[in-house]
């Protein structure tokens, strides 16, 4: 992995997991928020990538299986495939 990629798993893993009336889904907006401007990178730019993070993070097993899960490792990504996955 490239070391932006490391970059952002490390703010994602200290971001809070929202858990809703079905369990967990996805990450807190605001702790993210939070995360992104506490390691001076840019909220508007990082937002959509990081909270797609939570929600495949947060995924059950049986779903991520139907979505077909994530053959190619980031590194291995355009970045319109990148994008694509972040929902930008």
């Amino acid at each position: 992995m490239q070391e932006l990629e490391f970059y952002l798993l490390n703010v994602a893993s200290r971001c809070e997991i929202n858990i809703g009336f079905n369990g967990a889904a996805g990450f807190v907006y605001q702790s993210v928020k939070d995360q992104l401007k506490w390691n001076n990178l840019s909220v508007k730019k990082y937002i959509g990538l990081i909270m797609q993070i939570g929600y495949y993070a947060t995924l059950k097993k049986e779903d991520f299986d139907k979505i077909g899960g994530i053959q190619k490792k980031v590194s291995e990504m355009s970045e319109d495939q990148i994008n694509t996955l972040a929902g930008v």
